[in-house]
């Protein structure tokens, strides 16, 4: 999926807040938190805004965790299609719950990007 992205076969999209996270755990891949940045960058050249705490807050009664309301009000905010996930107890379980986004594992992505 990411090689699709960094392709320009999809437009991926990350938020800050996502890039934070993702750099927290560079070390679990042995990696620095600057070859993740500048891997991120490629793929994924321009970084969103975290979202506006009205548009989270909205989402609170939508997700299981209020710590995740983040992403879906990320994807509000850059009108995402997909949101694209393995977390299945958090995120995957909301499959139908949000009006107007797809979430989707990154092996049905690139199943539909293939078609």
């Amino acid at each position: 999926m990411l090689r699709l992205a960094k392709q320009g076969k999809i437009t991926g999209v990350i938020s800050e807040i996502i890039l934070d996270e993702v750099l927290r755990h560079a070390a679990k891949f042995n990696l620095t938190g600057k070859e993740v940045a500048d891997f991120c960058l490629k793929v994924f050249p321009e970084i969103s805004s975290a979202p506006n705490e009205d548009i989270v807050k909205k989402y609170y009664k939508t997700v299981i965790d209020q710590g995740d309301a983040h992403i879906l009000a990320s994807c509000e905010q850059e009108k995402t299609d997909y949101l694209v996930t393995l977390d299945k107890k958090h995120l995957l379980v909301l499959r139908g719950k949000t009006k107007g986004l797809k979430i989707v594992t990154p092996g049905e992505l690139i199943i539909m990007v293939k078609k």
